[in-house]
């Protein structure tokens, strides 16, 4: 059997969908839709007569949230946004690739009030650096990767604004042979 060195660095561009729950004194208990943008460059390597190969991961997130704004009443309505850098080891078997790593964000939380309201402007709430746990599998199947990560906040903003995302993405991956 003949062994060598395995590399590979890849670029994959992404987007998808994103649940998000908010907790916190001023966030309170919602449970949020959204949009998930971004990238990830990917560097493999190993032995190619070792089915397992090794993975350093670094992402780049925009994401937003909001609810659907409601003209008829004078409730609050929630949004969430945020930019994230992501950085995960992982092991690819095949088709498969699972990462988990720590990121830094930019977080913010903001109430939209309706019109009806006195206050009808966009009140900025909550903005800050958070940091957290990425957790993920990915499936690639030829130059199209589907992804599932889930992102767990251990910032709390003062006990203000906490978030956790779970994702589902479809990305196309560049320089693949």
């Amino acid at each position: 059997m003949k062994c060598y060195n395995y590399r590979e660095f890849n670029t994959t561009l992404y987007g998808g969908l994103m649940y998000v729950k908010t907790s916190g004194n001023v966030a309170g208990s919602n449970d949020l839709g959204g949009l998930d943008l971004g990238a990830k460059f990917t560097h493999t390597w190993g032995m190619s007569c070792v089915p397992v190969q090794l993975q350093l991961n670094g992402y780049v997130d925009a994401m937003a949230s909001a609810t659907i704004d409601n003209k008829e009443s004078s409730k609050t309505y929630p949004a969430v946004y945020s930019g994230q850098l992501t950085i995960t080891p992982g092991l690819r078997y095949g088709i498969v690739s699972v990462d988990c790593g720590p990121y830094i964000a930019y977080s913010g939380y903001r109430l939209l009030k309706d019109e009806k309201d006195d206050k009808s402007s966009t009140l900025a709430k909550v903005d800050g650096i958070a940091a957290g746990l990425r957790m993920g599998v990915n499936i690639s199947i030829k130059k199209i990767e589907i992804g599932l990560h889930y992102d767990m906040d251990f910032t709390d903003h003062k006990k203000d604004f906490k978030k956790s995302d779970l994702l589902v993405s479809v990305g196309y991956t560049f320089n693949k042979d």
